[in-house]
């Protein structure tokens, strides 16, 4: 629950060789890890089981979809 992160947009104009993470990111050795599709899909597969999803959820749920490429079933 401590880790931390960012959304970050696309940046279709950046030189498709150069590091696309934030500077935040950059400064802090941050790996991407899911775009932002993938995370709003996890949230609502959550809220789909869950009427309202507590945040302990949805990290175990985040986590769950990254290590196993599937959704969680509450």
């Amino acid at each position: 629950m401590n880790t931390q992160g960012v959304f970050a947009d696309d940046d279709k104009d950046a030189d498709p060789d150069a590091d696309p993470r934030p500077e935040i990111a950059k400064t802090n050795d941050w790996q991407e890890v899911l775009d932002v599709a993938s995370i709003e899909d996890i949230v609502s597969n959550a809220q789909a089981q869950i009427e309202n999803p507590r945040i302990e959820q949805l990290f175990e749920a985040f986590v769950y979809y990254f290590e196993n490429d599937a959704f969680i079933a509450f």
